[in-house]
């Protein structure tokens, strides 16, 4: 009898159920070769994780369907009722058989990833078992609300849109963390990490859940004779449908307007300097525990920060936070925008004597200024400008007295540029220029621009120009559409010099060869590069990636950058690029070193630091397409 059983579910649903899994599976190597693309260090549990989420609840969702909901609209349940078993042992089967094909999805998910990554000396046998486990525990929870939903037919659709509202509405507006909790805690992002402690409330609340669910669904099915499953199963009227949808989006709607967020947590600094005034906050601290000279700094940057908030006619800047890092190139800093316009976060090695800590003035009301905008200012024609703006104040004096070294580094990097080639055009395709030559000779460029402009027109003409365009907060609707034309700086620059954007541009490029015969013995002692980067095939489908490049003079080392590239890439930085550090030689071959699959697109540049500029030179990075 259970043969025939089973027999019979096969033969009726087993094609539908294949095509799902084969999708599922679908779904699990995409998502893993994304995720790999762009992390190659991730395990293949790590890897996989999110679309292991996916298509576990895909499948659930299908063989439940099948299962259940079609037997019920179709009648064909009265077939199985003629047959000599009770209703509750007939959903039982149903509910085991579809189990098991749920079970041995992500049985064969642990075994295959298993089997992958069996020479990683961190993935003992204990932490395979809780990987198991986990996946096991979510799918049985994933398997029995979809089976439970099943049974209620015609109003399974209304039930998961209020289901999925309430849960939206607990995470949002209480103190309940949806997120932390059962099936959800089982598959997030410590699912490939945490080695320590099994999550056992987790994978109890999971199987919880789906055994609760499973039991339900039994007695749905038992109830009145299984006449209520019967008449859940037929179709849904179209009034109905209208009234259930009008229903939930307007309780939704009041009790989401009625309830206000829950209020997080401040970002804080602990032990932090603090310095505030004119509409600036600034809290800087140091690992090393450095509390004078911190609160030095906090109160220099504090007050730069002020001048340019009143030079922009700003009330207020978001909160800026300094933190040191002393494992970070004194070059660089790091850069992070909190949420909800609660600050930025930047770090540095400030301590350092190497350190030009007009970085962190710079890097601190460049992102303080995207902020009060919105991120308004990161559009193509606004962005040279954000960029130029706070070099620009430094060089000025805004910001305060400067060392002459500062200029002198601040003209070398603008000759250096020019010599790569620059052109007025290149301001209207600003983020590709930045990609070309790096962040710290774009600032350069832009600021140059800016100080050419205030000794030919005058201060007020850049202060204004500054003022419309990064002081403002333009209005969050359509008018922004005209704002973003209206006030475009290049328009705003021809408006008010009544010359056009290209013969500035040219009177500026000329004015920088006047500057260059005091500049030329420094500029001759900067690393530049010639060459390319070429691609490798290994076999039908890898790719790798070599530099053949010449460089004189020769630098101590060079730095090879990378970055894969998709349709929702946002703008690329090269501090979270992946590198590789080469210990620079006569020999032109530089390997990168990582295999990359046919079809990618992969941001690549080779880059060599220059003491004279303060700043690496880069060959130019570029975007390959690896056929």
């Amino acid at each position: 009898m259970i043969r025939a059983f089973i027999r019979k579910e096969l033969q009726q649903h087993g094609t539908y159920v294949a095509v799902a899994t084969s999708l599922a599976a679908l779904i699990v190597l995409l998502d893993a070769f994304s995720e790999l693309s762009h992390d190659p260090s991730l395990d293949a549990f790590a890897a996989g994780r999110g679309g292991l989420r996916i298509a576990l609840v895909v499948v659930a969702l299908v063989v439940s369907s099948r299962l259940v909901r079609k037997e019920y609209a179709e009648k064909t349940q009265l077939f199985l009722e003629a047959l000599p078993l009770s209703r509750a042992h007939m959903v039982l089967m149903k509910a085991g058989i579809g189990l098991a094909h749920v079970l041995a999805c992500g049985g064969a998910f642990t075994a295959i990833a298993f089997l992958v990554e069996r020479r990683n000396p961190l993935l003992t046998a204990a932490f395979v078992a809780q990987l198991g486990a986990r996946i096991l525990a979510f799918a049985t929870a994933a398997y029995g609300v979809c089976f439970l939903l099943g049974f209620f037919g015609r109003y399974r659709v209304p039930i998961v849109i209020a289901t999925a509202l309430a849960l939206i509405y607990l995470n949002d507006r209480t103190t309940f963390d949806v997120l932390r909790v059962g099936p959800f805690a089982l598959m997030d992002e410590t699912f490939a990490t945490e080695r320590g402690a099994w999550p056992a409330r987790a994978l109890l609340i999971s199987l919880a859940i789906g055994v609760g669910a499973l039991a339900v669904s039994v007695l749905l099915a038992s109830l009145r004779e299984g006449s209520l499953a019967a008449m859940l199963g037929e179709k849904m009227s179209r009034r109905e449908a209208m009234f259930f949808v009008v229903a939930i989006l307007f309780g939704a709607s009041a009790i989401f307007a009625a309830t206000p967020k829950k209020a997080r947590e401040p970002f804080t600094l602990a032990s932090a300097a603090p310095a505030e005034g004119g509409g600036v906050r600034v809290r800087v601290a140091d690992l090393a525990g450095r509390t004078e000279a911190d609160q030095t700094i906090a109160e220099s940057l504090r007050t730069s920060l002020a001048a340019a908030a009143r030079a922009l006619d700003i009330a207020e800047l978001p909160p800026v936070f300094v933190t040191g890092r002393d494992d970070l190139d004194p070059a660089l800093v790091e850069v992070d925008l909190l949420p909800d316009n609660e600050g930025v976060i930047v770090r540095g090695d400030y301590p350092n004597p190497r350190f030009d800590r007009t970085r962190l003035f710079c890097a601190a009301l460049h992102h303080a200024l995207v902020l009060h905008s919105g991120g308004r200012l990161f559009i193509e024609e606004t962005h040279w400008l954000l960029d130029g703006f706070s070099r620009y104040f430094v060089l000025s004096g805004g910001a305060g007295e400067i060392d002459g070294a500062v200029r002198d580094r601040g003209a070398l990097r603008v000759l250096y540029a020019k010599d790569l080639g620059l052109s007025a055009q290149d301001f209207d395709r600003w983020s590709a220029y930045r990609e070309r030559v790096g962040d710290d000779l774009g600032e350069a460029v832009a600021a140059s621009l800016l100080l050419h402009l205030r000794e030919r027109y005058g201060e007020a003409s850049v202060t204004a120009l500054a003022r419309t365009v990064l002081g403002r907060q333009v209005p969050k609707d359509f008018r922004a559409l005209f704002d973003r034309r209206r006030n475009a700086p290049r328009r705003l620059i021809e408006a008010a010099t009544k010359r056009s954007f290209e013969a500035i541009v040219a009177d500026w490029l000329a004015a920088l060869e006047l500057t260059r015969s005091p500049l030329a013995a420094a500029l001759a002692r900067i690393p530049r590069f010639a060459g390319a980067p070429r691609i490798d095939a290994r076999g039908k489908s890898d790719r790798q990636i070599r530099f053949d490049l010449a460089l004189a003079p020769l630098p101590r080392r060079v730095r090879l950058y990378y970055q894969t590239i998709d349709p929702l890439t946002g703008e690329l930085s090269r501090e979270t690029m992946r590198r590789v550090d080469k210990v620079a030689t006569a020999a032109s071959d530089y390997d990168l070193g990582e295999t990359f699959q046919r079809g990618q697109v992969v941001f690549v540049d080779a880059a060599a630091h220059s003491d004279a500029l303060d700043c690496e030179v880069s060959l130019g990075g570029r975007r390959l397409v690896l056929e």
